[in-house]
C-alpha cells in the first residue's frame, strides 16, 4: 500500500478526490483493502463504493492495481494511525 497524489488523468480526480492509496496487488490484500476503504468512508463521510476504482492491469501480470482515494491529506495519517 503507497499514498500517491492524483492527477487530472485519474478518474478518482474527476470525482473529486485528491489522493489515493494505491494497492498493486489486490487479491492478496483484501482484508487490509478493505480495512482501509471502511475507515477512509468513515472519516470523510463518503458513500461506500464512490471513492474506489481498479486501475488497468500491468502487461504480462495478473493483478489489477486498486485504488482508494480520499480528499483530505490528514484522512491519510488517520488511516496510517489506525493500521
Amino acid at each position: 500500500m503507497k499514498m500517491i497524489k492524483l492527477d487530472r488523468r485519474h478518474h478518482l480526480y474527476h470525482k473529486g478526490y485528491h489522493y489515493a492509496f494505491l494497492f498493486t496487488e489486490y487479491g492478496t490484500h483484501v482484508p487490509m483493502s478493505s480495512k482501509v476503504e471502511r475507515y477512509v468512508c468513515k472519516a470523510e463521510g463518503l458513500k461506500w463504493y464512490d471513492n474506489t476504482f481498479y486501475g488497468k492491469r500491468p502487461k504480462h501480470q495478473t493483478r489489477t492495481p486498486f485504488y482508494v482515494g480520499f480528499r483530505n491529506e490528514t484522512t491519510a495519517t488517520l488511516v496510517k494511525l489506525i493500521l
